[in-house]
């Protein structure tokens, strides 16, 4: 009985060591793994926060073309506000311009029907009418060029609301266009109608009708 236990544990002990360096090589193959897998994480880290530093700088900068082109737009339609403002004026010049004609070609027909004396009076109202054609003709001139350059703002306001909504790379086409309305300060070629029509007033004695106070319309 004796022998057998002293002979248990000289048997027992390879058989330890042999699972002890088993484990010993698992242990290190294990470690060998977790070094290997931190190694995998750690370069995957620095590739992502590379491809996270680049995304930062693509969105930098795409949100300063976002707010160039939302600059470009409120541009836009400020210089639109700005057209359809002087396209009103326009409007309003050709109105009364019409009914400045109206009322010379109404007056020209009445001095027509007079007698023969008033027939300076008539040149003078028939060169007040050519001059009034002249004027409407420029408003209605000025009338177009304004219309124009409102269909002009309005294509350069869609062309910034498609870069608004994500097409902002095409948004430098609408810059140019900004740098060409001041053409709508022709309009003061409505003016002169108002100046010649005074001679009016001194054949005005002996003919009611002929209303001088004309004169005194605003352009």
């Amino acid at each position: 009985m004796s022998e057998n236990k002293s002979q248990t544990p000289a048997q027992n002990t390879p058989e330890n060591s042999e699972k002890k360096k088993v484990s010993l090589f698992a242990l290190i193959v294990v470690l060998v793994v977790a070094v290997i897998v931190m190694v995998a994480l750690f370069v995957r880290s620095n590739n992502l926060s590379s491809q996270l530093d680049e995304v930062n700088g693509q969105l930098a900068a795409s949100n300063t073309e976002l707010q160039q082109t939302i600059a470009d737009k409120e541009t836009a339609q400020a210089e639109l506000t700005t057209a359809q403002n002087d396209l009103r004026e326009a409007q309003l010049v050709l109105e009364e311009s019409t009914a400045k004609v109206a009322e010379l070609e109404a007056q020209l027909v009445v001095l027509n029907d007079e007698n023969e004396a008033n027939k300076a009076q008539v040149e003078t109202l028939t060169a007040e009418l050519d001059t009034a054609k002249a004027n409407q003709a420029a408003a209605q001139g000025y009338l177009d060029n304004v219309s124009a350059q409102l269909d002009e703002l309005m294509q350069n306001l869609g062309l910034a609301q498609s870069a608004l909504n994500g097409e902002a790379t095409e948004e430098p086409a609408v810059e140019p266009a900004v740098t060409e309305e001041p053409a709508v300060t022709e309009e003061p070629a409505v003016e002169p109608e108002a100046t010649e029509e005074p001679a009016v007033e001194p054949e005005a004695t002996e003919e009611p009708t002929a209303e001088p106070e004309a004169t005194e319309e605003p352009t």
